[in-house]
């Protein structure tokens, strides 16, 4: 959860609506704030780790890959 994030007190909308509790994990970079009220090991990885553990790079970086590889003319540098 470190590298994660999570945040040291409520976190609220504009509209005043609680949108992570004291001690949740950052759900996404956007909730992270420069005000000492969330903390991350590390901003990149800020939402990486759903609650339960799952990480969600996969949903992220592996269609990145495909488009890449298909750009490349097909998979690996040995095609």
């Amino acid at each position: 959860m470190e590298n994660n994030g999570k945040a040291l007190a409520e976190l609220r909308d504009a509209e005043g609506n609680v949108v992570v509790k004291k001690g949740d994990q950052i759900s996404l970079f956007a909730q992270l704030r420069d005000d000492g009220t969330t903390t991350s090991g590390y901003w990149v990885f800020a939402g990486s780790w759903t609650a339960a553990g799952v990480t969600r790079w996969h949903d992220v970086i592996t269609p990145i890959l495909l488009v890449w590889a298909i750009r490349r003319g097909g998979p690996g540098p040995g095609r």
